[in-house]
């Protein structure tokens, strides 16, 4: 015998807004998976009267689950249509905060080194949560070099050179940087670029970085119509001004993106997921 399923005798307000909340939630969904290129170009003062540049590629919180080979995959070729220089990890590798929840760093590391450019990374705090040392070791291993901390340089494909650094996670492992310090910008005449997964490690930025780069913040990740968030109107956002884009903390011009994945619930409102196409460039001359 069948049983007849009888929908709950609610008003048909309570029907109304169900189906809103729904909707919105699908939205919310739909809109996690679409990805945005968005360009910025920052002038490089020491290339005044040049044609030097140098093309970044910036991907942040990527918040990894099991089942997000795919996602990788399309990642990796966006920034191969982009022909970088280079491609910066900014961390947060791992879903959530425990083994199980989260994609292997021995699986997602070889995916992201099929880049046809180099890749650098630096680590963020749910890194930390996973157990950062076995995320650098799989990294390392498939040829991604991790800065926890370090600095390199990089040649752009008309000779341009910059000074690349990054260092460890501030949010969950502060000591440990303060500890270990954050690499000095080499040489006068050469731009230094400073990876971070948070903008806060702003009051530890040494003087002569040129712009510092990060995420963490997820642009907010549910916001209002003009990328507002939510969590500005309940008070649980801290340093609400510092949310996505180019700003300045302590005086240090930091560019932080809103990233790809997102944290608890599985959706993005108003803020869709980022990657960012960083052109350093010479200033133009008027």
């Amino acid at each position: 015998m069948f049983r007849v399923f009888v929908l709950p005798n609610y008003s048909r307000k309570v029907w109304i807004t169900l189906a809103i909340i729904a909707a919105i939630f699908l939205w919310g969904w739909i809109t996690s998976l679409s990805i945005r290129e968005e360009s910025f170009t920052w002038n490089i003062p020491e290339w005044t009267g040049t044609d030097k540049s140098i093309s970044l590629i910036l991907i942040s919180d990527l918040h990894l689950s099991p089942d997000d080979e795919s996602l990788l995959l399309k990642i990796v070729s966006i920034c191969d249509a982009q022909q970088p220089d280079a491609v910066l990890l900014l961390g947060d590798f791992p879903s959530g905060s425990n083994r199980s929840s989260a994609m292997a760093p021995s699986v997602y590391a070889p995916l992201l080194a099929q880049c046809k450019a180099p890749v650098y990374a630096v680590l963020g705090n749910h890194d930390t949560y996973y157990g950062w040392p076995a995320i650098q070791k799989e990294l390392e291993k498939a040829g991604i070099r991790v800065f926890n901390p370090g600095s390199t340089t990089i040649t752009g494909k008309n000779g341009a050179v910059i000074q690349l650094g990054g260092v460890g996670d501030i949010v969950s492992r502060r000591s440990m940087v303060i500890r270990d310090g954050v690499p000095k910008r080499e040489r006068k005449d050469m731009p230094y670029i400073l990876m971070s997964h948070s903008h806060n490690i702003a009051p530890l930025i040494p003087d002569g970085v040129n712009l510092t780069v990060s995420g963490h913040t997820h642009g907010g990740q549910i916001c209002l119509p003009g990328g507002r968030p939510l969590g500005d109107l309940i008070g649980k956002i801290p340093h609400n001004d510092v949310i996505s884009g180019l700003q300045y903390i302590d005086g240090h011009p930091i560019l932080i993106t809103r990233g790809i994945g997102y944290s608890l619930l599985p959706i993005r409102i108003y803020c869709p997921p980022q990657i960012i196409c960083l052109k350093l460039t010479a200033p133009s001359v008027k």
